[in-house]
């Protein structure tokens, strides 16, 4: 997959996107994540988020290019492979699409469930947080901060707050974490 080609068509229209999402932002060659969004993600029975790849802090037709084909390729990880083995899914009926969004380098970031995930109640709201970029929460690379928090009233049911050792930032090369 990386040393192939892209078919050409395909390839034009992923630069003609990200030159218009440039002019859109009035910048040249802003920064974007380039992310994963397989098909058998979030299913009740197996969530696959994180076994495929994600890029940060890309920028550039070339580079845009060049991680896109990486985040495709991770399809095919063994991480990703192993995952599958194990929650017997066919390798040729997951698909992978890849989705470009702007690049906000965070100081501190989240995820929240609209129900919470744990005991399935449509009424609490669960956000898991770090410091850095939610990479480091999205991989499990940090445990996160969570906090259970009521719908209605708003008010913090519970909360954990975790020691906070590693931190995602974007590389001092400019080009990734």
């Amino acid at each position: 997959i990386l040393k192939s080609d892209i078919l050409p068509q395909l390839e034009q229209e992923i630069k003609d996107a990200y030159k218009e999402f440039s002019s859109n932002l009035n910048l040249v060659n802003p920064e974007v994540a380039v992310r994963s969004s397989a098909t058998a993600e979030d299913l009740p029975d197996a969530s696959f988020a994180g076994q495929q790849d994600t890029y940060l802090h890309i920028n550039g037709e070339e580079e845009l290019i060049k991680h896109v084909k990486k985040c495709w390729a991770s399809l095919w990880t063994s991480r990703a492979i192993y995952y599958r083995v194990k929650q017997n899914f066919d390798h040729f009926q997951v698909s992978l699409a890849t989705v470009i969004q702007k690049m906000v380098n965070s100081e501190k970031s989240g995820v929240m469930f609209t129900a919470n995930p744990v005991n399935n109640d449509r009424n609490q709201l669960m956000i898991n947080a770090s410091w850095g970029l939610g990479e480091a929460i999205v991989s499990g690379a940090v445990t996160p901060d969570e906090y259970i928090i009521n719908k209605e009233s708003k008010e913090v049911i519970e909360k954990q707050i975790s020691e906070k050792n590693t931190m995602v930032v974007k590389s001092s090369t400019g080009i990734g974490t």
